[in-house]
């Protein structure tokens, strides 16, 4: 390609990127990097990134054809070589070292790193958020532990229980076996605190809110401010009338073992 092609090349593209520079800074050094940006600056960042690399790829590939053209041409002995490896072999057994790529340092390819550096190290700042960290011991003799943990609105929580309990004389089939925090594999239906959950599973609750099941492990946002309490869902009515009992703690009395759970608050 002819120097006069090339200076044409170079000619265009930056007329390009002087049009499109004020739209990439805005994009690279504003409103773009906040969070939840439009899926339409996205799209129009990627056009501009793919567009430019292209271009100083194209003008990066002309400018090697052409010294390299003139390294040969302009040599007053010819000679026959052919490419092997990362060397050319030209007759008489010399080696010459195949040209390197020079990094072309003009205003287009300096002024679009300087953006796309500028875009980087901004968002090398945005860090996640670090959880608080609880360790609850949660008892399998109480209806509910309180853990401690002041919840707020929208904190994101994960909670993992390990560990065996082991249901009381009230079990007559299973008070000498244990389960784990994901609880038996059956359910007591509406005998329980959480009905449709597995017996003994590890439970929880924010305030007095209803209850929800936590079984192994769960991850959920809050809905609501309030302490956090973790138990285990036991009976709550008698197996006979199906009434609730005077004291809630008759069933969780004789229990015997406890989960060890590891509480993570992520707070905005």
């Amino acid at each position: 390609m002819s120097k006069r092609k090339i200076l044409f090349i170079k000619t265009v593209i930056a007329s390009l990127f002087v049009s499109l520079a004020p739209l990439s800074t805005m994009l690279y050094g504003g409103e773009a990097l906040i969070e939840g940006s439009s899926v339409e600056a996205k799209r129009i960042e990627e056009k501009i990134n793919r567009g430019l690399s292209l271009a100083l790829e194209a003008i990066s590939i002309a400018e090697d054809h052409a010294e390299e053209k003139n390294i040969y041409t302009k040599s007053p002995i010819k000679t026959n070589y052919k490419k092997k490896g990362n060397f050319k072999i030209v007759s008489g057994n010399k080696e010459i070292a195949h040209k390197q790529k020079s990094k072309v340092h003009n205003l287009l390819i300096t002024e679009f790193e300087k953006i796309l550096n500028k875009k980087n190290n901004k968002r090398s700042h945005v860090s996640a958020p670090k959880p608080i960290h609880y360790v609850i011991k949660v008892e399998a003799n109480k209806p509910w532990t309180r853990t401690g943990v002041s919840l707020k609105q929208n904190d994101v929580v994960k909670i993992y229980c390990n560990g065996k309990v082991m249901p009381g004389d009230f079990e007559i089939v299973y008070k000498n076996t244990s389960c784990m925090a994901s609880g038996y594999h059956f359910t007591r239906n509406n005998f329980t605190v959480l009905p449709k959950a597995r017996y003994m599973a590890a439970i929880g609750r924010i305030g007095n809110q209803d209850a929800f099941y936590i079984g192994s492990g769960r991850e959920f946002k809050s809905y609501v401010d309030g302490p956090l309490y973790l138990g285990i869902n036991e009976l709550n009515k008698s197996i006979y009338t199906g009434q609730p009992i005077n004291k809630r703690s008759i069933y969780w009395k004789d229990n015997t073992g406890h989960f060890e759970s590891d509480v993570y608050v992520y707070r905005q």
